[in-house]
């Protein structure tokens, strides 16, 4: 129960801030330019920032050994994605380009605004590590099946 309130919390915030961007943009606080600029802002500076300041702070090597199952259980779970994906675009009759579309929609997600914060809520201590190792496998499948 103690997991569903942190989650609980996180949606919530992360609902908050939805409402203040909304009320932004419709003000005319923030306009296109800005909106560009602060979204470069955190996606190229702020999120891996925060990923490696939170993994490397007393990260053992120890730790590192340790957490490698993270990688394992990220490449089962990529693979369970691409076979699913890939039988549903056939039974869906997408023909070559637009079936590697759809798969590329579904298996690539959004971790990085959604699963880094309930990471870093529901593990404090070893969150930052164990998202910086499910990225090293999400970038490794991304730029591979993804690019194809």
């Amino acid at each position: 129960m103690q997991q569903f309130s942190v989650v609980l919390n996180q949606l919530i915030g992360m609902g908050v801030m939805l409402v203040v961007g909304v009320v932004c943009v419709k003000t005319k606080l923030l306009n296109e330019d800005s909106l560009q600029g602060v979204c470069r802002l955190i996606l190229n500076v702020g999120i891996p920032m925060l990923v490696f300041s939170n993994a490397v702070s007393g990260t053992t090597r120890e730790d590192l050994f340790g957490s490698a199952a993270v990688i394992g259980i990220t490449i089962a779970l990529y693979a369970l994605l691409i076979i699913s994906m890939w039988l549903l675009a056939k039974l869906l009759r997408l023909p070559g380009e637009r079936g590697r579309m759809f798969q590329g929609a579904f298996i690539f997600g959004n971790a990085g605004f959604i699963g880094l914060p309930l990471i870093l809520a529901l593990f404090p201590k070893q969150g930052a590590l164990y998202f910086a190792l499910m990225s090293l496998t999400d970038q490794f499948f991304f730029w591979t099946y993804g690019v194809w």
